[in-house]
């Protein structure tokens, strides 16, 4: 099971948890800690800034402008600024850093709320501001999160709220 390196700075992040290991205002880049459950998949996106990530537990497949990738031998993936991409967690649950210049984690500290706050699925409010503070950190949403599988189900808030805005991009099986 994936821990926190620092659960004193841990918020409740997604479906899952953020920590802001080193901040923006230390004057480099932005080191954050997240720890996602299985199944958690983020919504393909772009943002104006390189990501790279560290995956330190677990596995997750990244879709890179259309291909899936994983991380190097190192757990090593870099996502460069503009290129389209999302993830999708694979293992009981897994546990990365994402190395940014810093406007990722404005957006972390946007959306976040304190680790008392119980999880909850994402409300119509809470998905309008989380697409709201996804565009004034320069980040684009170009898909609702895409479907695990392609089994008939009800369409999640996300994908109602964006659904017209974007093509969908669905995770194909991937190899082991």
């Amino acid at each position: 099971m994936a821990t926190m390196t620092d659960t004193t700075k841990a918020l409740r992040f997604l479906d899952g948890y953020a920590s802001i290991l080193i901040g923006k205002a230390s004057g480099g880049a932005s080191v954050i800690e997240l720890v996602m459950p299985q199944g958690s998949e983020s919504p393909v996106h772009a943002h104006d800034e390189d990501e790279t990530v560290v995956l330190l537990e677990g596995e997750v497949a990244f879709r890179i402008d259309g291909a899936i990738v994983r991380p190097d031998e190192r757990g090593k993936i870099v996502l460069p600024q503009g290129v389209p991409h999302g993830y999708r967690v694979e293992s009981a649950d897994a546990r990365w850093l994402s190395i940014t210049a810093g406007r990722y984690e404005g957006f972390v500290r946007s959306v976040a709320r304190p680790l008392t706050s119980p999880p909850r699925p994402l409300d119509l409010a809470q998905a309008v501001a989380l697409t709201v503070a996804a565009t004034e950190h320069g980040i684009e949403l170009l898909s609702p999160a895409p479907a695990a599988a392609p089994a008939p189900r009800t369409p999640s808030l996300m994908e109602r709220l964006h659904g017209a805005l974007a093509p969908a991009h669905h995770w194909s099986p991937v190899a082991a």
